[in-house]
């Protein structure tokens, strides 16, 4: 007689004829994961309370700065405010796992081969990650009137053409060389953490359009990205910014595969910029990655991605809230757990951020 389908992994996990507390696993959708690994580490988050994170931008000097002479009469002082306060809401996500208590039942005591509520629990993690991973790389609905999603990375960093602008032109285009985006995002139009950026123009990120991956073509506007957005701090100050993996470019796995074929061909031609070695390729030294979660997209992106400037904000009350295994509803045996948390995605520095789309 058949098991029911419902216990057929306890079938196997009980067999005590098979190999016990290890397994692999084939359930991953992605070869590699990136939002994750790079924004849901402990130095990468900033718990707070209320009903979002402020951030705070200071978009220019006070022009208190000039040259004088000996007796010279002042013309009077004045001051503006050049601060902006950005605000991040909150964002609910979760994951959840249900086991029957026959299962726990049955695989119990000597024939236990896996423990069910670690596999479990297993995979609604991995459920999550997933999760975050398509939000990450605007799979899922990304306009303003969706109030579910975490805020994606076109978000923060957005073409012209994603922009109220609607198009590309001027410096943005593919005749040009790229230049600050000072536009909103057409589905965001309050700007990026609600910060205006036509009427804030260093609040920008870098952008422009290309249509090779050659050196004449993407690699010379990546150069001018790469100069334009390593931005330096003068003047010691309390900062946003979190030491991390820095600098690292991203794209489907063609720009990748083309890149890494210019750079095995030409490589004493392309300058300290290009490099492929041991199957990885470099910019300036900053690795190269194929994202699989963009794989499906329409347009070719080209990001040029500085972490240390990206973080995540959570609540500090509803961080990671694992919830008692309870009784399903109508199903007595049944127990089911919920993992929530409250968060957002943010960057606190947009101009060091860059995106190139292929037209």
């Amino acid at each position: 007689m058949a098991l029911p389908e419902a216990i057929a992994d306890l079938a196997i996990m009980a067999d005590p004829n098979r190999g016990r507390d290890k397994f692999v696993s084939y359930a991953e959708k992605y070869v590699n994961y990136h939002m994750m690994p790079n924004l849901m580490r402990e130095k990468k988050i900033s718990f707070k309370g209320g009903n979002g994170c402020n951030f705070n931008a200071v978009m220019d000097h006070n022009n208190g700065a000039k040259h004088v002479e000996p007796y010279e009469v002042e013309s009077g002082i004045s001051r503006t405010d050049t601060t902006k306060r950005g605000f991040v809401p909150w964002r609910i996500s979760k994951t959840q796992m249900a086991i029957d208590e026959t299962e726990m039942a049955i695989a119990d005591g000597p024939e236990e081969i896996l423990d069910v509520l670690d596999v479990e629990t297993f995979r609604s993690e991995l459920a999550l990650w997933e999760l975050l991973e398509d939000a990450w790389w605007q799979r899922g609905a990304t306009t303003s009137s969706n109030s579910k999603a975490p805020f994606p990375l076109n978000y923060w960093v957005y073409t012209q053409a994603d922009s109220s602008d609607g198009a590309y032109s001027g410096d943005h285009a593919t005749t040009g060389e790229g230049a600050f985006l000072t536009k909103n995002h057409n589905s965001w139009s309050g700007g990026p953490g609600g910060i205006d950026v036509t009427a804030n123009t260093k609040y920008a990120n870098w952008n422009c359009a290309y249509t090779n991956v050659t050196k004449d073509d993407l690699f010379t506007k990546m150069r001018r990205a790469y100069f334009e957005t390593d931005w330096g701090d003068p003047i010691p100050h309390p900062s946003y910014h979190r030491s991390g993996h820095g600098r690292c470019i991203y794209s489907k796995y063609q720009q990748v595969a083309e890149a890494e074929r210019v750079a095995e061909n030409q490589n004493e031609n392309l300058g300290n910029d290009m490099a492929s070695k041991d199957g990885l390729v470099t910019f300036r030294r900053h690795p190269w990655k194929p994202v699989h979660a963009l794989k499906d997209q329409a347009q070719d992106y080209v990001y040029m991605i500085d972490w240390s400037w990206f973080g995540i904000a959570g609540n500090k009350n509803y961080w990671m809230v694992r919830k008692k295994l309870r009784e399903a509803p109508n199903q007595p045996t049944v127990l089911r757990g919920d993992t929530y948390t409250m968060w957002n995605t943010i960057c606190y520095n947009r101009r060091a951020q860059s995106v190139f789309s292929k037209t």
